[in-house]
């Protein structure tokens, strides 16, 4: 029998559910209210501070708690339930205003669910904070945009010269429009397929020399264009038939239109000769639209015109400058054609469309609207123009700007998009509606609607200033720098600003629910997989790449949340739930993620909600895991020695409250709860080697739920809490010195004296050691020995800066063992001051090792740090390991 000491060189491993004879040094099996650090080792984590209790407001499970960091001075907490919301200010406490209203504003009715936590979505942008209810499907408002007149033209004078024919032709007295459906069937992937047509009526004046045109409406996206082939009797003039030579598919079943027919015979012909050359006016361009003007106002055959009264009496004609504006005095459309002695080249006709936008006048009249047709074979891109004059004139020099087309849906609905909290000032927030920019180009061809219309919102996000939306498999970002326009500026070319609108190709099915920015590129998360979205040093639609990198499952109820180099996100294991650290490897520049949560498979609960936050500061992450156990963080220290992890640890911290709301900001972190059906707003300092500002002598107090009161001449303290059964009130002065309470009535303290005192409920520490396993030397760890009986005699704890602790050893079949730590209070050199000592703690233990268990108890309001410990032991061994 061997008598040998193992060591154990630190306590900061964390937990482990792994086998005692594979766990590395330093981790334990359980670890509750401690904090493994860096600088002091393992320690009693801070208390709770209490920033204000809420009357007469608790939160509830389905409450969504969403954080808002101004400043250092400035930070709030906003509540959401199913009915209002709620702001407050975790510097003072105070409840700030919401549209002038406190104690709750109503939401507006979008933001009205029965699970507020789960539906809403919430992000911030400098003092604007969004909330999207992901059970809502954007949508258009039921405007449409001004129709673009076919019963208007303009005929213009471009070349004026001497003796040569002006004429105008005119058709469509006695002609008609034919009427159409369309016929859909179904494709797949909820596409339509346009198969044919159906004719209602024939229509009148349709000529196979000047083929109509089909024009669809409300089809959403082109998938596949369409062909066809108008059939038409000559003789009669009607559509006959319309052959459909390629089927079509589109995302909608939209509605068609034939266009006005067009023939060479004229009903009106009005024929104007140019004068003379003796008189140099007659070759004017202004002459000219006027001599056109009175033949048509005389409504004579008089030579040399030959004009009939049809045109005068159908008509209203205007005519300024070089320019004669003729508008149906029916509201019907028409046929107007031109020739000329100049080759055809001196009058320019605008009805509804053109060819070029060379075609335009450079004087007209003001907001005349016509189409400019592009390539005959697409319509993409076609694109529309109105005409502004200089001096907002009605008729004058001016310009033809781009316009948006003719009689559809422009404006999006803003009661169906995220609504915007903004900050307003201190303590002062305003809910209001989005302004989102409409469709001011284009039509469903060149601009269509963004992809998002008629489909639920799962997400928002903002990545190189662009906000951006998730829909299904698809990314939708906005215009750069326009986080509220989704729609392009322009159809005539694509600007790199323009709007993205973008899916996700995998040979999964995923829906896209996050996105989170990571080392300049986007990480999107699905619940089957993770994708990357790249581009240059600007994010265009040139350049943008969408990539399938990995494929882990996620708990998609957590946010991912990214943390220095990394992102962490959640995953669920049966009833449980793990940690997964993302990351982009520098050697092989390929993405891959790890599952920090190995060595503790069923420790962390998976819940209905998750919520990670994070400390870059601290290396510290937080996970809340809205479960039965509402009053559990879960913990997790790490830190890197350069690309080594050295430490990696799990823990538990249990509150004195039941939790629904946290955050990190910087090294503090923010836990919103209910204590006693109370709403309390609370804050945890995790900076290392934080001491309080406010007690004497350089010390912390570590009693949850804390409060620094004065009973003033009375002898009761009025808590922010009421205290419940189980509850442990304890109070001291400045000093550290114990102010004896006589008893608790609700949430009043009765105290032995009058005093200025931290007021708060005792919190064990909890540390439980590893079983010490007994190794021989092989490989860097030892190997365990299953031929050797292993008996611990004594152990030695080393500690620090320690005011009280315990430890206890419990035997099998044996009761308890307990050996209390307390210095010394006596101290002449440091009279009237807390006294905390170094040191090292010797406890018997004379028990085979796997049958105890021994913990490091600290449930005092002052604080114990613990290095290592070392345990001496009797090794029984009938054999000695040979190689």
């Amino acid at each position: 029998m061997a008598n040998i000491t193992t060591s154990v060189s630190n306590l900061v491993g964390g937990v482990s559910q792994q086998s005692p004879k594979v766990r590395f040094v330093g981790q334990c099996e359980e670890q509750i209210n401690a904090l493994s650090s860096v600088s002091d080792g393992l320690k009693k984590r801070q208390c709770t501070r209490v920033i204000r209790g809420v009357d007469g407001m608790s939160f509830k499970s389905t409450d969504l708690v969403h954080f808002v960091n101004r400043s250092e001075t400035e930070r709030y907490a906003v509540v959401l339930n199913s009915e209002v919301a709620r702001a407050f200010n975790l510097i003072t406490g105070d409840e700030a205003t919401i549209n002038g209203v406190t104690g709750g504003f109503p939401l507006p009715n979008y933001l009205v669910t029965s699970d507020s936590r789960k539906l809403i979505k919430p992000l911030t942008l400098a003092d604007s904070s969004f909330f999207l209810n992901t059970t809502v499907s954007p949508a258009m408002t039921e405007d449409k945009t001004e129709a673009i007149s076919d019963s208007e033209a303009l005929v213009f004078i471009k070349q004026g010269d001497y003796q040569k024919n002006y004429q105008l032709n005119f058709n469509g007295q006695n002609s008609r429009r034919a009427k159409i459906t369309p016929v859909w069937t179904e494709g797949v992937s909820d596409l339509y397929n346009l198969v044919g047509f159906t004719i209602q009526d024939s229509g009148v004046g349709y000529n196979s020399a000047f083929p109509p045109v089909i024009t669809l409406s409300d089809v959403g996206s082109t998938y596949k264009a369409f062909k066809y082939i108008v059939n038409i009797n000559n003789t009669t003039g009607e559509i006959v038939s319309i052959t459909v030579t390629t089927v079509g598919t589109y995302f909608k079943q939209g509605t068609a239109t034939m266009s006005y027919p067009q023939s060479s015979a004229s009903s009106a012909v009005i024929n104007y000769v140019s004068g003379v050359s003796t008189t140099a006016a007659n070759a004017d361009t202004t002459t000219i639209a006027v001599g056109l003007d009175t033949l048509i106002t005389a409504g004579t055959a008089t030579a040399p015109a030959v004009s009939t009264p049809v045109v005068h009496q159908n008509y209203d004609h205007t005519v300024l400058g070089n320019t004669i504006k003729f508008t149906h005095k029916l509201g019907e459309t028409f046929y107007l054609a031109s020739t000329d002695g100049l080759a055809n080249a001196a009058m320019g006709v605008v009805f509804k469309t053109v060819d070029d936008l060379s075609d335009l006048p450079v004087t007209s009249f003001n907001n005349f609207r016509v189409a400019v047709r592009g390539a005959i074979d697409s319509k993409e891109d076609d694109y529309f123009v109105k005409f502004k004059t200089n001096d907002e004139g009605s008729f004058g020099a001016g310009g033809w700007i781009e316009d948006v087309g003719s009689e559809i849906s422009y404006k999006i609905d803003p009661e169906t998009m995220p609504q915007r909290l903004v900050n307003t000032g201190l303590n002062a927030f305003e809910f209001n509606e989005v302004a989102w920019n409409d469709r001011v180009v284009g039509n469903d061809d060149s601009n269509p609607l963004p992809s998002f219309i008629g489909k639920p919102l799962n997400n928002l996000f903002f990545f190189k200033n662009r906000l951006g939306f998730l829909t299904d498999d698809t990314v939708i970002f906005s215009e750069a720098g326009q986080f509220f326009n989704f729609f392009r500026t322009t159809v005539r070319t694509l600007l790199d600003s323009d709007l993205i609108d973008v899916s996700a190709a995998s040979t999964k099915i995923s829906k896209l629910f996050s996105a989170v920015g990571f080392q300049e590129n986007l990480i999107l998360f699905a619940d089957r997989g993770q994708f990357v979205v790249k581009s240059g040093d600007t994010l265009t639609s040139k350049n943008i790449s969408i990539t399938a990198v990995t494929n882990y499952d996620v708990d998609t109820s957590a946010e991912p949340t990214e943390l220095g180099a990394y992102v962490y996100f959640s995953f669920t294991r049966g009833k449980f739930l793990g940690i997964r650290e993302f990351r982009l490897d520098a050697s092989s520049m390929t993405y891959d993620s790890a599952d920090i949560t190995s060595q503790i498979p069923s420790y962390i609960e998976a819940g209905s909600s998750v919520k990670i936050a994070a400390s870059s500061t601290e290396s510290l992450i937080a996970v809340l895991s809205r479960t039965s156990t509402t009053n559990t963080l879960y913990i997790y220290k790490y830190y890197w020695s350069g690309n080594e992890k050295v430490i990696s640890s799990w823990s538990k911290f249990t509150m004195s409250m039941d939790i629904y709301g946290i955050e990190f900001m910087n090294s503090t972190l923010y836990i919103l709860g209910n204590k006693e059906n109370k709403a309390m707003l609370t804050y945890i300092n995790m900076e290392e080697q934080r001491t309080e500002t406010d007690t004497l002598g350089n010390f912390s107090y570590h009693l949850d739920l804390l409060e620094k009161v004065t009973s003033g001449p009375t002898d009761y303290i009025d808590l922010s809490y009421n205290i419940t059964e189980g509850d442990v009130v304890e109070a001291y002065d400045e000093k550290g010195i114990n102010i004896k309470i006589d008893h608790v009535v609700g949430n009043t303290v009765y105290l032995e004296r009058p005093a200025t005192c931290f007021i708060g409920l005792r919190y064990p520490m909890e540390y439980t050691f590893s079983e010490p396993v007994f190794k021989q030397q092989g490989g860097p760890q030892g190997t365990p020995s299953g031929l050797t009986r292993f008996i611990l005699r004594n152990g030695v704890v080393f500690f620090s800066d320690a005011a009280h602790f315990r430890i206890e050893v419990t035997p099998v079949a044996r009761d308890t063992m307990t050996v209390d730590f307390t210095p010394s209070i006596v101290d002449v050199s440091r009279a009237g001051t807390m006294i905390f000592k170094d040191g090292a703690m010797r406890f018997s233990i004379f028990t085979e090792a796997k049958d105890s268990v021994i913990k490091i108890i600290n449930d005092s309001a002052f604080s114990a740090n613990f290095q290592s410990a070392e345990f001496e032991a009797n090794a029984h061994t009938r054999a000695s390991r040979y190689a």
